[in-house]
């Protein structure tokens, strides 16, 4: 896979799994926008590519979900929501996670 291959398939699927080491040959090839660590399970990256943005999340060491994101405001929507979801697994320890840091 190359990059105008991986940003097609993106524009598709709208979200794929790609390996880990797939996605670290490739990274490089994009602009990264923002950064927003999860203090669970890695950082979701932003990229922006053509006409739109990229989202990479780690579920896995083994493995990238990247989606796709055509407008700012629903990739802004999207983060926010990703965020609201790991603080809320914090629930129940007492802990407050800045993730604005």
């Amino acid at each position: 896979m190359n990059k105008q291959e991986l940003i097609n398939e993106i524009k598709n699927q709208k979200i794929i799994a790609v390996s880990s080491l797939k996605f670290d040959e490739l990274k490089n090839q994009f602009d990264e926008l923002e950064r927003h660590p999860t203090f669970m399970s890695g950082d979701i990256v932003v990229f922006k590519v053509e006409e739109g943005f990229m989202v990479v999340e780690e579920p896995s060491p083994q493995e990238r979900s990247i989606r796709y994101f055509k407008v700012k405001d629903k990739l802004d929507e999207f983060i926010t929501n990703r965020l609201d979801t790991y603080e809320r697994m914090w629930d129940g320890c007492g802990c407050k996670i800045d993730f604005k840091k």
